[in-house]
Protein backbone atom coordinates (compact mmCIF):
# COMPACT_ATOMS: atom_id res chain seq x y z
CA UNK A 1 0.00 0.00 0.00
CA UNK A 2 2.78 2.23 0.84
CA UNK A 3 4.30 1.73 -2.56
CA UNK A 4 1.58 1.84 -4.33
CA UNK A 5 0.72 5.14 -3.04
CA UNK A 6 4.42 6.30 -3.76
CA UNK A 7 3.03 5.63 -7.11
CA UNK A 8 -0.12 7.18 -6.97
CA UNK A 9 -0.08 10.75 -8.93
CA UNK A 10 -2.38 13.40 -7.02
CA UNK A 11 -3.36 15.34 -10.53
CA UNK A 12 -5.01 18.32 -8.70
CA UNK A 13 -1.91 19.09 -5.76
CA UNK A 14 0.81 17.87 -7.60
CA UNK A 15 2.94 19.57 -5.53
CA UNK A 16 1.53 18.11 -2.30
CA UNK A 17 2.33 14.35 -3.18
CA UNK A 18 0.71 11.50 -2.41
CA UNK A 19 -0.85 10.66 1.39
CA UNK A 20 0.79 8.71 3.52
CA UNK A 21 -0.65 6.09 5.75
CA UNK A 22 -0.54 4.58 9.02
CA UNK A 23 -0.33 0.74 9.09
CA UNK A 24 -0.93 -1.68 11.98
CA UNK A 25 -1.09 -5.60 11.70
CA UNK A 26 -2.01 -8.43 13.92
CA UNK A 27 -3.19 -11.65 13.44
CA UNK A 28 -5.42 -14.24 14.85
CA UNK A 29 -8.84 -15.56 15.76
CA UNK A 30 -11.57 -12.85 15.37
CA UNK A 31 -15.42 -12.50 16.40
CA UNK A 32 -18.00 -11.68 13.41
CA UNK A 33 -21.02 -10.14 13.87
CA UNK A 34 -23.06 -8.47 11.88
CA UNK A 35 -20.60 -7.47 8.87
CA UNK A 36 -17.88 -6.43 11.35
CA UNK A 37 -15.01 -8.52 13.12
CA UNK A 38 -14.43 -7.62 17.08
CA UNK A 39 -11.92 -9.56 19.55
CA UNK A 40 -8.79 -8.87 20.91
CA UNK A 41 -7.14 -9.16 17.50
CA UNK A 42 -8.70 -6.30 16.83
CA UNK A 43 -7.80 -3.95 19.27
CA UNK A 44 -4.48 -4.71 19.40
CA UNK A 45 -3.91 -4.23 15.92
CA UNK A 46 -6.16 -0.98 16.35
CA UNK A 47 -4.06 -0.12 18.66
CA UNK A 48 -1.02 -0.60 16.37
CA UNK A 49 -1.99 2.05 14.23
CA UNK A 50 -2.76 4.28 16.83
CA UNK A 51 0.58 3.62 17.78
CA UNK A 52 2.33 3.70 13.96
CA UNK A 53 3.96 6.92 12.53
CA UNK A 54 3.39 8.35 8.92
CA UNK A 55 4.71 5.58 6.62
CA UNK A 56 5.28 3.07 8.94
CA UNK A 57 4.22 -0.65 9.26
CA UNK A 58 3.70 -1.62 12.97
CA UNK A 59 3.25 -5.52 13.71
CA UNK A 60 2.46 -7.65 16.71
CA UNK A 61 4.61 -11.12 17.40
CA UNK A 62 1.97 -13.15 16.37
CA UNK A 63 1.85 -11.30 12.63
CA UNK A 64 5.77 -11.69 12.91
CA UNK A 65 5.62 -15.20 13.73
CA UNK A 66 3.34 -15.59 10.33
CA UNK A 67 6.30 -13.83 7.79
CA UNK A 68 8.50 -15.77 5.95
CA UNK A 69 11.89 -15.87 7.11
CA UNK A 70 13.19 -13.74 4.57
CA UNK A 71 10.46 -10.66 5.88
CA UNK A 72 11.32 -11.28 9.29
CA UNK A 73 15.12 -10.48 8.80
CA UNK A 74 13.97 -6.83 7.97
CA UNK A 75 11.65 -6.66 11.38
CA UNK A 76 12.83 -4.55 13.95
CA UNK A 77 12.17 -4.57 17.72
CA UNK A 78 10.53 -1.24 18.63
CA UNK A 79 8.71 -1.50 22.15
CA UNK A 80 6.31 -2.93 24.69
CA UNK A 81 2.86 -1.72 25.16
CA UNK A 82 -0.34 -2.02 27.38
CA UNK A 83 -3.42 -2.88 25.81
CA UNK A 84 -6.95 -2.43 26.99
CA UNK A 85 -8.51 -5.88 27.86
CA UNK A 86 -4.83 -7.49 27.76
CA UNK A 87 -3.01 -8.07 31.68
CA UNK A 88 0.62 -8.26 30.26
CA UNK A 89 2.56 -6.55 27.88
CA UNK A 90 2.60 -6.73 23.88
CA UNK A 91 5.49 -6.75 22.10
CA UNK A 92 5.31 -4.50 18.75
CA UNK A 93 8.16 -4.45 15.82
CA UNK A 94 8.24 -2.18 12.45
CA UNK A 95 8.58 -3.51 9.20
CA UNK A 96 11.20 -1.78 7.40
CA UNK A 97 9.75 -1.50 4.01
CA UNK A 98 12.08 1.41 2.51
CA UNK A 99 15.12 -0.73 3.06
CA UNK A 100 14.16 -3.00 0.77
CA UNK A 101 15.81 -3.87 -2.45
CA UNK A 102 15.79 -0.03 -3.20
CA UNK A 103 15.96 -1.17 -7.08
CA UNK A 104 12.57 -2.54 -7.17
CA UNK A 105 11.12 0.74 -5.63
CA UNK A 106 12.89 3.30 -6.71
CA UNK A 107 11.83 5.28 -9.53
CA UNK A 108 14.51 4.91 -12.40
CA UNK A 109 14.39 8.55 -13.58
CA UNK A 110 15.50 9.64 -9.77
CA UNK A 111 18.54 11.65 -9.91
CA UNK A 112 21.49 9.13 -9.18
CA UNK A 113 23.92 11.37 -7.31
CA UNK A 114 20.86 11.71 -4.79
CA UNK A 115 21.08 8.05 -4.20
CA UNK A 116 25.04 8.50 -3.10
CA UNK A 117 24.12 10.44 -0.57
CA UNK A 118 25.20 9.37 3.04
CA UNK A 119 24.29 11.14 6.77
CA UNK A 120 27.46 10.90 9.04
CA UNK A 121 26.21 10.57 12.66
CA UNK A 122 28.60 11.27 15.63
CA UNK A 123 28.84 10.96 19.06
CA UNK A 124 31.21 10.54 21.74
CA UNK A 125 30.87 6.74 22.54
CA UNK A 126 29.73 5.85 18.14
CA UNK A 127 29.78 6.68 14.64
CA UNK A 128 27.50 5.46 12.04
CA UNK A 129 26.15 6.20 8.64
CA UNK A 130 22.53 6.10 7.74
CA UNK A 131 22.20 5.48 3.24
CA UNK A 132 20.64 3.76 1.02
CA UNK A 133 21.97 0.13 2.13
CA UNK A 134 21.92 1.30 5.80
CA UNK A 135 18.74 3.27 5.82
CA UNK A 136 17.89 3.68 9.71
CA UNK A 137 19.66 4.76 12.71
CA UNK A 138 17.63 4.96 16.35
CA UNK A 139 17.74 6.48 19.59
CA UNK A 140 16.70 6.19 22.87
CA UNK A 141 17.30 3.97 26.23
CA UNK A 142 16.86 0.76 25.26
CA UNK A 143 19.98 -1.34 24.43
CA UNK A 144 18.15 -2.22 20.50
CA UNK A 145 19.04 1.42 19.64
CA UNK A 146 21.71 2.12 17.19
CA UNK A 147 22.57 5.23 19.86
CA UNK A 148 21.72 4.21 23.45
CA UNK A 149 21.52 7.02 25.48
CA UNK A 150 20.84 7.57 29.34
CA UNK A 151 19.26 10.79 30.28
CA UNK A 152 16.12 10.02 31.92
CA UNK A 153 14.40 12.39 29.57
CA UNK A 154 14.91 10.16 26.97
CA UNK A 155 12.32 7.63 25.71
CA UNK A 156 13.06 3.76 25.54
CA UNK A 157 12.61 4.28 22.08
CA UNK A 158 12.86 7.98 21.01
CA UNK A 159 13.72 9.17 17.59
CA UNK A 160 14.80 7.87 14.20
CA UNK A 161 16.21 9.03 11.45
CA UNK A 162 15.50 7.40 7.70
CA UNK A 163 16.94 7.86 4.89
CA UNK A 164 14.40 8.79 1.61
CA UNK A 165 14.45 9.06 -1.84
CA UNK A 166 17.96 11.09 -1.05
CA UNK A 167 16.46 13.13 2.12
CA UNK A 168 17.58 12.55 5.94
CA UNK A 169 14.21 12.51 7.70
CA UNK A 170 14.12 12.75 11.54
CA UNK A 171 11.04 11.19 13.05
CA UNK A 172 10.15 11.87 16.79
CA UNK A 173 8.80 9.44 19.32
CA UNK A 174 9.46 10.41 22.36
CA UNK A 175 7.61 12.24 25.48
CA UNK A 176 9.97 14.99 25.67
CA UNK A 177 10.66 15.63 22.31
CA UNK A 178 14.23 16.43 20.32
CA UNK A 179 15.99 19.30 19.33
CA UNK A 180 17.54 19.60 15.98
CA UNK A 181 20.15 22.79 15.31
CA UNK A 182 21.93 23.59 12.09
CA UNK A 183 25.06 24.89 12.03
CA UNK A 184 23.87 28.09 12.39
CA UNK A 185 22.36 27.22 15.91
CA UNK A 186 18.93 28.04 14.78
CA UNK A 187 17.30 25.82 16.74
CA UNK A 188 13.71 23.25 15.65
CA UNK A 189 11.66 21.44 18.41
CA UNK A 190 10.12 18.37 17.21
CA UNK A 191 7.55 16.36 19.58
CA UNK A 192 6.03 13.22 17.55
CA UNK A 193 6.72 14.73 14.34
CA UNK A 194 9.03 14.60 11.96
CA UNK A 195 11.11 16.74 9.33
CA UNK A 196 13.64 16.73 7.08
CA UNK A 197 17.40 17.39 8.18
CA UNK A 198 19.54 20.45 7.30
CA UNK A 199 23.18 19.38 5.75
CA UNK A 200 24.74 19.68 8.94
CA UNK A 201 24.18 19.84 12.78
CA UNK A 202 23.68 18.43 15.76
CA UNK A 203 20.38 16.59 17.73
CA UNK A 204 19.80 17.06 21.27
CA UNK A 205 17.24 14.45 23.08
CA UNK A 206 14.66 15.00 25.88
CA UNK A 207 16.91 18.83 26.50
CA UNK A 208 18.57 21.07 25.62
CA UNK A 209 22.08 20.09 26.36
CA UNK A 210 24.50 21.64 24.19
CA UNK A 211 27.17 20.55 21.22
CA UNK A 212 29.61 19.52 23.69
CA UNK A 213 27.31 17.34 25.75
CA UNK A 214 28.37 13.54 25.54
CA UNK A 215 24.65 12.33 24.21
CA UNK A 216 24.63 15.12 21.81
CA UNK A 217 24.72 13.61 17.84
CA UNK A 218 26.07 15.80 15.31
CA UNK A 219 25.74 14.76 11.97
CA UNK A 220 26.78 15.86 8.50
CA UNK A 221 25.86 14.70 5.30
CA UNK A 222 28.25 13.35 2.94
Amino acid sequence: MHQALDRMPVEDFPEVGSPNIYVGINWGKVIFDGGDIFGDVVNVASRLVNLAKQRQILLSEDAINQLSSHDQSHVKFVDTEVVKGKFEEIRYYEYIWEQLDQTMIVDKNMDKKAMMYSLELRSKERITLVDQTHPVATFGRQSHNDFVLTNKRVSRTHARIEYRWGKFVLIDQSSNGTFVYDLKDKKRYLKREETVLPVSGYLNFGEEMGKESPETVVFNRK
